[in-house]
């Protein structure tokens, strides 16, 4: 249970500072933001290359430092996602006749190139993984891959909450897309499918045989996952969890 417990709490404490150095990147001018952009793209090529070494071998460290290299990797595209490199053609804003699948495809434009810069990240992470002994860093990007997309697609059909406070005034756009409704039917099916992954890698990290190795892979990976799961429901719950990352929120030129 002690590997258990230290894998969920690296992945929190991880999830957490990535995400507020990728915030605090994106914010203030563009000296921050280049320096940023340099800082995540040295994380980028280091996290590939270590990835690649990791996944050759299931130990301890080789687990966590699977898992830290494909967040690596996540924090790059997240961080030229937000400082407006690595978005989509579209920049223009929804207008009220905007409706269906006229809508779905002009959102869908505002963030396609993101979307395959994810495909190539992923299969540039599948590669060297394949047949490897150690999946964690593969599954870790994949977890975040799924979870943000089921994100969005929620974001379009409809949440209580945009939390729009952590998207830059560059990107302002990409929020006349959102829906504001108390409900929508994807939510239970991504609760569920969420629900589904994190009973799955309980039951690998309950299974008799499992080393250590294979733990704690499996309960970096979950502590993502119930993250993924608490992301979906602060979409509708009344909650401040910007307040988590004020301190990255500044917008303090540099």
């Amino acid at each position: 249970m002690m590997i258990v417990a230290t894998g969920l709490v690296i992945a929190l404490l991880a999830w957490w500072l990535l995400t507020g150095l990728v915030l605090w990147g994106s914010r203030g001018g563009r000296g921050r933001q280049r320096l940023a952009m340099a800082v995540w793209s040295i994380a980028l090529v280091v996290g590939l290359s270590v990835h690649a070494e990791a996944s050759q071998t299931l130990t301890l460290e080789g687990s966590l430092l699977g898992f830290l290299s494909a967040l690596g990797v996540w924090a790059w595209q997240e961080a030229a996602f937000l400082i407006g490199l690595v978005t989509g053609p579209n920049r223009s804003r929804a207008t009220p006749d905007l409706t269906g699948w006229r809508r779905f495809w002009r959102a869908f434009l505002t963030v396609s190139h993101h979307e395959i810069a994810l495909l190539l990240l992923f299969a540039a992470l599948a590669i060297p993984a394949l047949d490897a002994p150690n999946q964690t860093g593969l599954a870790t990007f994949a977890v975040l891959w799924i979870m943000r997309l089921s994100a969005k697609l929620n974001l379009m059909l409809g949440v209580k909450n945009f939390y729009e406070e952590f998207l830059p005034s560059s990107l302002s756009h990409m929020v006349t897309y959102f829906r504001r409704r108390d409900f929508n039917w994807l939510l239970p099916l991504s609760l569920l499918m969420g629900g589904w992954m994190a009973v799955s890698l309980w039951q690998t990290i309950s299974s008799p045989g499992q080393t250590a190795a294979q733990t704690l892979s499996a309960a970096l990976v979950l502590g993502l996952v119930i993250l993924a799961l608490l992301e979906h429901l602060l979409l509708f719950l009344p909650c401040q969890p910007q307040r988590l990352w004020r301190w990255a929120t500044r917008a303090d030129p540099l």
